[in-house]
């Protein structure tokens, strides 16, 4: 009987420099007479108090502050694996594989004193530091045997996983030049420490049949159990059925001359989600905070003891075609729901807490996915061949107990409801710019008793205006193309991607689109279909700078089509020839030259 032990370590490490995003806000927001360099080419320092001119509504200069601060980051991972093999009889076999890990990684926010705004005189410096852990172990027996023309195989075992993460930090001001420890800050001085634990437990099987290598039933059940949940709602029982008929192996298309091969087949399983990390279902206290120089508890976390599983119902049938030996298409068709969803909900204002963890509502998940693969030319020197894939999917929302409003950063909301579509905006609808006054306009509905809109008309009153639904972020489809060219040794291959029908709100537009709201703030060059408005009876797309209250509020006006099509990647490749490879004593060596992300076809307005 055969054993194999076999263990692997791998050791990785990374190193490099990250930014603050306020960096990048300044430059894209300063004026682009503001020169961030004096004669000498020195960068030079910008406060409200500058002897010279700054344009700019923001007195910083980011080139001043890159120059004068630092963001660096490190760390390394360590994987080892040890996997055993044991085959016990001929049909019998165990196979264990395990893996511990650590990981640890440090990040710095460094400021001289130097730097203009909050920081300067002080300098400010912030560590932190994170040590993950864990391990993971599936311990398995399978079997696999045929009698006559059946085939039975399957396994059942028992999987182990655990983990803990450990976040160390501080941060403080009055740094002396030149330092940047914290043993040295000799103000505003905070620490901060904590951990995260988790830990799973799966008991697993699953039993395959076939007949005549034409049909083909597979069942599992596997039961997992988390640490995420309490006791008596910890474990989730999870199965799962399919069957298949390999078509082309029956008698009368064995000998087809169009079809090479044909499997239809389908599936209902169910599977489980529990990732919302430690201690969600407890009532929790903080004691992050002080009280006459003591730790003092706060609350923060409203119990939840039945908190459980989020389930994900999954029913899907397709087929996998092929013909004439040079087309092969797969076709997918689906209906999942996702229930229990693990939500943060809304309580009542009573209760003290805006949200607290719960399952409630379901997702309905649907759509049909098509992947085409063709030879189109098949020539002694030349080939051509093309896939092609598309996903149309909807999202649909279930069983909520009451509508609710999401509102997020910068006052963007989305509405969940019974009904609706996942990530669905919910704004007023800009109406465009009075041609009389050139004052912005948004869309007010009027409604009757039970609700049902009866009319629509435009306000020039923000606060009138109607929230509505107005687009979900995700899209109606999506898909890709590779072509892939061959002429002898050479290659040339295309890959696109595509989307169409998400929804974007472009919410840099609001500053650099602002109407003159903010006019020391830069601004983009309009497109040629927009026009500002400039006299009663003008037409046009942007209101008068002179009354153009409340237009950068949230409204359609900055909600846009998504939709783009992308060069993702261009290769030319050369493969050396046999000759050649002959003489180096190798088996193959190709050159390349690739570009990505080469251009992106779009008519989104921002960034």
């Amino acid at each position: 009987h055969k054993i194999n032990l076999t263990n692997t370590i791998n050791l990785s490490g990374v190193q490099g420099k990250s930014y603050d995003y306020n960096d990048i806000y300044y430059s894209f927001l300063n004026l682009p007479w503001d020169n961030p360099y004096d004669s000498a080419g020195n960068a030079v320092y910008v406060d409200g108090n500058s002897p010279f001119k700054w344009w700019s509504r923001d007195k910083v200069n980011p080139v001043h502050t890159i120059q004068n601060s630092d963001h660096p980051y490190k760390g390394f991972d360590v994987n080892y694996d040890v996997n055993l093999s044991v085959g016990i009889t001929p049909w019998l076999s165990f196979a264990s594989t395990n893996r511990v890990s650590a990981a640890y990684s440090k990040s710095s926010s460094y400021y001289s004193g130097l730097v203009a705004g909050q920081y300067h005189g002080t300098g400010y410096l912030d560590d932190q530091s994170t040590l993950n852990y864990g391990g993971i172990s599936n311990n398995l027996l399978k079997f696999d045997f045929g009698f006559g023309d059946h085939r039975l195989s399957g396994l059942a075992g028992i999987a182990l996983e655990g983990g803990k993460s450990e976040y160390l930090g501080g941060s403080g001001r009055g740094l002396p030049f030149g330092l940047r420890v914290l043993n040295v800050v000799s103000s505003n001085l905070s620490v901060n420490g904590y951990y995260d634990q988790s830990a799973i437990l799966s008991y697993l099987s699953q039993l395959n049949y076939s007949y005549q290598n034409k049909y083909f039933v597979t069942g599992s059940f596997r039961v997992d159990g988390s640490s995420a949940f309490q006791k008596n709602k910890r474990y989730g029982s999870f199965p799962a059925i399919s069957a298949g008929w390999l078509a082309s192996n029956e008698n009368f298309l064995k000998s087809s001359g169009l079809i090479d091969f044909l499997k239809i087949r389908g599936g209902y399983g169910i599977t489980g989600t529990q990732d919302i990390g430690a201690s969600r279902y407890l009532g929790l206290y903080s004691l992050a905070s002080q009280y006459n120089s003591q730790s003092a508890a706060t609350p923060l976390q409203l119990a939840s003891p039945g908190l459980t599983w989020e389930s994900k119902h999954q029913l899907n049938v397709g087929f996998d075609l092929s013909l004439f030996k040079r087309i092969a298409l797969t076709v997918d068709v689906y209906n999942n729901i996702t229930k229990n969803l693990l939500l943060q909900v809304s309580q009542p204002l009573s209760v003290g807490f805006e949200t607290r963890w719960e399952n409630s509502g379901d997702i309905q998940n649907k759509g049909i996915e098509f992947t085409l693969s063709t030879k189109n030319i098949q020539a002694r020197n030349f080939a051509w061949n093309t896939d092609f894939n598309i996903s149309f999917n909807s999202n649909k929302l279930q069983n909520l107990p009451a509508d609710f409003v999401k509102t997020g950063s910068w006052a963007l909301s989305q509405i969940y409801r019974n009904g609706g579509n996942l990530y669905e905006f919910y704004m007023p609808v800009w109406d465009g710019v009075n041609a009389q006054t050139g004052g912005p306009m948004w869309s007010k509905l009027t409604k009757d008793a039970n609700g049902n809109v009866t009319g629509k008309e435009s306000t020039s009153n923000y606060a009138d205006a109607t929230l509505q639904e107005v687009g979900s972020a995700l899209p109606k489809y999506q898909g890709g193309i590779t072509n892939t060219f061959s002429y002898k040794n050479f290659s040339f291959s295309v890959n696109a991607y595509f989307l169409y029908g998400n929804k974007v709100y472009s919410n840099n537009l609001r500053f650099v689109m602002n109407d003159g709201n903010e006019p020391y703030y830069n601004q983009i060059v309009l497109p040629s279909d927009y026009k500002i408005w400039t006299h009663p009876g003008d037409i046009a797309t942007n209101p008068s700078p002179q009354n153009s209250a409340n237009a950068n509020e949230p409204s359609t006006r900055y909600l846009k089509d998504g939709s783009f099509l992308s060069i993702r990647n261009i290769t030319l490749a050369y493969s050396l020839p046999a000759s050649v490879l002959k003489r180096l004593k190798t088996e193959g060596i190709t050159l390349s030259v690739s570009a990505d992300n080469v251009y992106t076809f779009t008519k989104f307005l921002g960034q």
